[in-house]
């Protein structure tokens, strides 16, 4: 530390002049020290105020993204920074075309406990079970980014007037898929592959239902 070496240079200088300059440059190292401890305060007290605390324990999920670094979140704006959410109930969001929709409905109205499998991107050794949860009555008026096209999703959205708001172009719905035995290493935000068990159903009417679908007929 430059104090004490001055120090010690101050006890082995006998010449009066020089002592008197060593303490002048103590003087200037302790103000100097003083100033930096100041600033050392200045920054611990920004680095506390920029932390953020959530009111509950949990993963983070939807964390800015790296373009979004040095950007500033206003609390006013209404949009978080981020998510925190409970991993143990992990869901899945599946976005459904109508046609599918209604197929779903179908089915589970016959058997509300229609087999699913899920595959997480990362992770294509390992499958898991799912159950469909309830599904919505209404269609999706938007949708998370993860996803859209941008995200790596496969649904095209266009502009809203919301910021970071996404809105499907096509009529869509989200239906939950809940993990039956999900562990820690699956990542919210990631994204799965959600397979549907329906019922069993003849060929022909796969080919009236593709054909139908194809032409938009209507009668499916």
């Amino acid at each position: 530390m430059r104090i004490v070496a001055l120090h010690d240079q101050w006890q082995a200088t006998a010449d009066a002049g020089k002592r008197n300059d060593v303490m002048a440059a103590i003087a200037k190292a302790k103000g100097e020290a003083s100033a930096y401890l100041a600033q050392r305060q200045a920054a611990a007290d920004n680095l506390k105020r920029l932390e953020l605390r959530a009111p509950r324990s949990g993963v983070v999920m939807s964390s800015p993204k790296v373009d979004d670094v040095g950007k500033l979140f206003e609390k006013e704006s209404g949009t978080p920074f981020c998510t925190v959410g409970d991993w143990q109930p992990l869901q899945a969001l599946m976005p459904v075309p109508p046609e599918d929709y209604r197929l779903l409905i179908q089915d589970m109205a016959a058997d509300k406990d229609l087999p699913v499998t899920i595959r997480v991107r990362g992770r294509a050794d390992l499958v898991w079970k799912g159950k469909v949860a309830k599904l919505q009555e209404t269609e999706a008026k938007e949708v998370p980014f993860q996803l859209t096209a941008k995200g790596g999703g496969p649904l095209a959205v266009k502009p809203s007037s919301k910021p970071n708001v996404q809105v499907p172009q096509n009529q869509v719905f989200l239906v939950s898929v809940n993990f039956q035995e999900p562990d820690g290493a699956i990542c919210p935000g990631t994204l799965a592959q959600v397979k549907v068990h329906c019922r069993w159903r003849p060929a022909a009417w796969w080919v009236w239902r593709t054909i139908s679908s194809t032409f938009d007929l209507g009668l499916i």
